[in-house]
């Protein structure tokens, strides 16, 4: 069952204010508002969580962790362009969403589609903190004991600088990695990152 929106308290707190504001937020979903409140939005809400479509993943395989982190692989055979090489990419998502949101599924995959293109990547799998007992994990921790470790595995096993891209939170944590090692890391993408 896929969780909906995410965190589902956020969407209901602002579908609330919005309601109960004298002068409407102008956000995208206000008009939809309008036919039943919240009651709509619930109904909405079940529907997705009730829908049958189940994402087809394809297997990724780890090459690399430190603690619940893990950098995964398609272990796709990469066809080279004589003319183009491609240094690997490491795709670094936000802690929120996880690694799936640049790995939805066969048909819509940021990865596969990279890889298509000949450009090996690895994508890095933040884990579940709580879950595993990682509890105390602050910002210092992610960059020196996860992302930067994870881009010196990169870098090292290519025998070269690598390129990165960070998604959403995961390009704000790039943006400090990619300072300390400079050496690592040859280019840095920035995909809807604050």
């Amino acid at each position: 069952m896929r969780k909906g929106p995410h965190p589902l308290p956020l969407h209901l707190g602002i579908a609330l204010a919005h309601r109960e504001a004298e002068q409407p937020y102008d956000l995208p979903f206000r008009h939809a508002l309008s036919e039943g409140d919240l009651v709509s939005m619930m109904r909405g809400i079940k529907m997705y969580h009730a829908h049958p479509c189940k994402p087809v993943r394809q297997k990724l395989y780890p090459v690399w962790h430190s603690g619940v982190t893990r950098l995964l692989e398609t272990r796709t055979k990469i066809t080279v362009d004589a003319k183009k090489t491609h240094p690997p990419l490491i795709l670094i998502p936000s802690l929120i969403n996880g690694p799936s949101i640049l790995d939805l599924c066969k048909e819509r995959s940021l990865m596969r589609w990279l890889e298509s293109q000949g450009v090996r990547c690895y994508l890095l799998d933040w884990g579940d903190f709580v879950k595993n007992g990682e509890q105390d994990i602050d910002l210092d921790i992610l960059i020196e004991q996860k992302l930067l470790p994870a881009i010196r595995y990169v870098s090292e096993k290519a025998q070269g600088p690598v390129d990165c891209l960070g998604s959403c939170m995961g390009g704000t944590l790039l943006a400090t990695a990619q300072d300390r090692l400079k050496d690592h890391v040859r280019r840095c993408v920035f995909l809807a990152a604050p």
